[in-house]
This record gives structure tokens, C-alpha cells and sequence, in this order.
């Protein structure tokens, strides 16, 4: 499996009040939420051992190819295994600026789809909230999974079952040729 391991290796989605650095490997390694100034969410990209992350990626060894959709800010990551191909497309979507920035949701959306063969697909989701200085705690619903911290909140709605361990959540998917599922990431804060 390859690594990412210079900035190079990295390429920027965004919605113009936050974005985020997604690397070779599918991983999610540096995102400020809800805006460009705030403590980041995920911070591996400064610290491999307590900063966060959300990496989506075959659960074997892969090659990859990546592009921007289109003249968009749309990312779209393809692995390669000896099984079978998997296409990840990841983006934020564009706030509302006609709404009032309460009822602004600051999300993730991840597409995965099996475009050939057969592919185990691991999902590994460690958010470490204000630069890894505050400690997180998950629980589940029936959508997925929530990883709270103080006030803020990190709403991860899997179509995978994940599991807990220490400072994280992870799973594995079985998909084959024609599989589509969806991760939907969303920040929150609670009000005073």
C-alpha cells in the first residue's frame, strides 16, 4: 500500500468558508471546520501519531489515479487492485449564503463505487478535534456513528458497520462490480 508522504501527495477540495486535504491514499489528513480558521478536526498531515483522519481505501495493495471532475473542486480517486477497482469521489458541498449561517451544514459527502471485480473496502475514521488536544467519545445510531467532543460534534452517517477502538472507528465492506455506498460526514457545534 502506498503512503502519503509530502505535500505533493495531496490535492484540496473545498466550499470557499472551509475545505480539506485529501491524500493519495484516500485519507482525509487535514480539515478545519466550520471555517478556514477553526482548530482543525483532522490534523495527520502535522502529527502521524494523534493527528486525525478519515481514510477510505481497498483493504489490500492498490495503485492510484486522481483528478479534479470537470473544471469543479470535485475530487475523484480511483484504486486499482489485483481484484477489482474502486472509484472514490469526495467533496464539500457549497453553503447557502441566502440562509442564515445557523442553518449551514458544514459536510463531507465520499461516494464509493466498486467499478470492476471485487474490493474489501476499509474505513477508518479518527477525528481529533482542536488539533488533537481534546479528547473524543463516540456512540452509534442507526445511521452511523457520532464523535462528540465539548460542544462539537462530528455526525458520520456509514453504510458500513464500523467498531470501536482506541480513538477510533473502523469496518470493512465487501463490494463488487455495480456497489455504490455514500459517507456522509457533518459538523455541528451545540449553542450556549
Amino acid at each position: 500500500m502506498i503512503s502519503a508522504d509530502s505535500l505533493s501527495d495531496y490535492t484540496l477540495i473545498g466550499n470557499g468558508h472551509s475545505a480539506a486535504l485529501v491524500s493519495r491514499i484516500g485519507s482525509v489528513d487535514w480539515c478545519c471546520w466550520p471555517r478556514f480558521d477553526s482548530p482543525a478536526i483532522f490534523c495527520r498531515l502535522l502529527d502521524s501519531e494523534h493527528g486525525g483522519f478519515f481514510q477510505l481505501a481497498p483493504d489490500t495493495d492498490f495503485r492510484v489515479d486522481r483528478q479534479y471532475v470537470d473544471q469543479t473542486n470535485v475530487l475523484e480517486t480511483t484504486f486499482q487492485t489485483d481484484s477489482g477497482t474502486l472509484r472514490l469521489t469526495d467533496w464539500i458541498p457549497a453553503l447557502c449564503p441566502l440562509l442564515p449561517e445557523t442553518y449551514w451544514s458544514t459536510s463531507l459527502i465520499r461516494r464509493v463505487e466498486c467499478i470492476a471485480g471485487q474490493v474489501s473496502l476499509r474505513v477508518h475514521f479518527r477525528p481529533s478535534f482542536d488539533y488533537a488536544r481534546k479528547s473524543v467519545s463516540f456512540r452509534f445510531d442507526d445511521l452511523g456513528a457520532i464523535a462528540q467532543s465539548g460542544d462539537e460534534s462530528l455526525v458520520l452517517a456509514s453504510p458500513t458497520r464500523l467498531t470501536a477502538e482506541p480513538r477510533s472507528l473502523v469496518g470493512k465492506h465487501a463490494m463488487v462490480a455495480g456497489d455504490s455506498h455514500s459517507f456522509v460526514l457533518s459538523y455541528g457545534k451545540t449553542s450556549d
